[in-house]
């Protein structure tokens, strides 16, 4: 066994659930999903407490990569949360990776050091400065319209007596 495996069965033994938040291990890993959500969430917009440092979305993943290996096993909740754990992991994977392979930057953004929370941006063109991250362009997804006309068509059939005069 692995000792990381090892070391969640010992927790689970002690009374406690491998990630430390409550004893029955199904509600333990629902919290920390809720947890990990909340984390991304802060990672995705460099939210944090005054004086401290934002957390990367690279260690969230890491954390949401470690709560997959959680067996769920039959409890509804704890499924539920597995779900909403993998939709999280293919968030934080969306904005690590480009949208498009192959994808050139739109722009380098470097956080200033004094002034946490600060950005300065350049342009794609430059040559970007250590610890620039690449920002890409994510593609607008194509609006959902409607197909009106068989829906106009059914509301006809349904009151045929009903007037309708389609030229005004």
């Amino acid at each position: 066994m692995t000792a990381a495996i090892q070391q969640g069965l010992t927790d689970d033994l002690n009374g406690i659930g491998r990630f430390g938040r409550h004893p029955d291990p199904a509600i333990d890993f629902c919290i920390q999903v809720e947890t990990l959500e909340s984390r991304l969430h802060q990672a995705m917009h460099s939210l944090c407490k005054p004086g401290d440092e934002p957390e990367t979305v690279q260690t969230v993943l890491a954390a949401i990569e470690r709560a997959l290996e959680f067996r769920v096993g039959g409890d509804e909740g704890a499924v539920k949360a597995k779900a909403v754990l993998r939709d999280l992991e293919r968030q934080a994977r969306s904005t690590l990776a480009p949208a498009v392979p192959n994808a050139k930057p739109v722009a380098w953004r470097i956080e200033d050091r004094t002034h946490p929370g600060w950005f300065t941006y350049y342009d794609p063109a430059q040559i970007p400065p250590d610890g620039a991250e690449p920002l890409y362009a994510h593609p607008a997804p194509d609006p959902a319209v409607p197909d009106v006309a068989e829906q106009i068509a059914e509301l006809r059939n349904a009151n045929p007596d009903e007037h309708c005069n389609d030229s005004k």
